[in-house]
């Protein structure tokens, strides 16, 4: 693929000593756009990304989700097409999360526990925020009000 800089944006960079680098790109191809994810040389150098940068990374690539992460890395989304959803923590810490709901989706069902979470409004989202355990599974039904 060739790279021209007159017609792409760096939505993200990252930063050397002595050089940048693009982490994420977006460009227009036909009717649409295109997104270019880099990936490290080293793949577990994603993990090292902060918040900030995941929540850009998940905003573009989840943009058609009824739902969107927000979270520290090593935290896993599962989303199946039942409006059901696990998170996994696989980070050695509690540590708490935020569930941005779309679509018109107010609350989750946890269908462990079958306690219902009504989200909060946050700067016009339907948020939930979750506390998260080591190697657990966090399983929920999304649920319309």
């Amino acid at each position: 693929m060739e790279f021209q800089t007159n017609d792409t944006w760096e939505l993200i960079a990252g930063f050397g000593e002595d050089n940048n680098f693009p982490i994420l790109l977006k460009t227009i191809y036909g009717n649409g756009h295109l997104y270019i994810l880099t990936i490290p040389e080293d793949y577990g150098d994603l993990y090292n990304y902060p918040r900030k940068i995941l929540y850009i990374i998940r905003s573009v690539f989840l943009k058609n989700s009824p739902i969107m992460l927000d979270s520290v890395s090593k935290i896993g989304l599962f989303l199946y097409s039942n409006d059901c959803l696990i998170i996994h923590s696989f980070i050695p810490w509690y540590d708490e999360v935020c569930l941005i709901l779309r679509n018109g989706y107010t609350a989750v069902k946890d269908l462990v526990s079958r306690k219902i979470i009504k989200s909060e409004i946050e700067k016009g989202n339907n948020v939930i925020r979750l506390r998260v355990s080591p190697g657990i599974n966090k399983v929920f039904k999304l649920i319309k009000e």
